[in-house]
């Protein structure tokens, strides 16, 4: 079992997402049974950031208008998303709510965390101003089981596509126009 800092054992889930951060070497998030919990070094100390949240979709360490952010962090929690977009305090609630059901996936834009993709069983949302206000992008994958989301880019190209996981494989819409999907 995890330690915590000032004693006491982090729960687990049956399913425990761990993130590692994606610009800071040896930082997690882990959306543990009974708490979001974060650690500066590798978990070997973990603390509490989200007090009776049982998150199940994490996203962690940003970059906007190339400079790292290694404090962003989104987590789904229920039908809710939470973030942190500075500091290392507690998470908040997405300024305006989220529109949609139980999240089972969140991901940042790795050119910019402000824009972030939340997937639920049946519909892709998108926010572009860090959950100010949500989209949804579900388009023509209207009907199908999603269960999952990455955002690809190519450098060089200085374009890129984000990838929504279903029943029947992997389903890519352009980033620029979003929304129409092909398998």
């Amino acid at each position: 079992s995890v330690l915590l800092n000032g004693g006491g054992a982090l729960v687990p889930q049956f399913e425990t997402p761990i993130q590692a951060n994606t610009v800071a070497g040896g930082r997690l998030v882990i959306a543990a049974g009974d708490a979001v919990y974060e650690s500066f070094n590798q978990g070997d100390n973990v603390s509490i950031i989200g007090a009776g949240l049982q998150g199940s979709a994490i996203d962690y360490g940003g970059v906007s208008g190339g400079v790292t952010n290694a404090n962003v962090l989104y987590v789904g929690v229920g039908s809710s998303v939470y973030l942190r977009t500075n500091g290392t305090g507690n998470l908040t609630v997405s300024p305006t709510a989220f529109p949609g059901g139980s999240i089972r996936d969140v991901k940042m834009d790795p050119q910019d965390w402000r824009t972030l993709y939340v997937v639920t069983s049946g519909n892709i949302y998108m926010t572009t101003n860090a959950g100010a206000s949500w989209s949804d992008i579900t388009g023509n994958l209207a009907g199908k089981e999603l269960f999952s989301v990455a955002v690809i880019s190519h450098p060089t190209l200085g374009s890129g596509g984000v990838v929504v996981g279903t029943l029947a494989g992997g389903d890519l819409s352009a980033v620029s126009p979003i929304g129409a999907w092909s398998q």
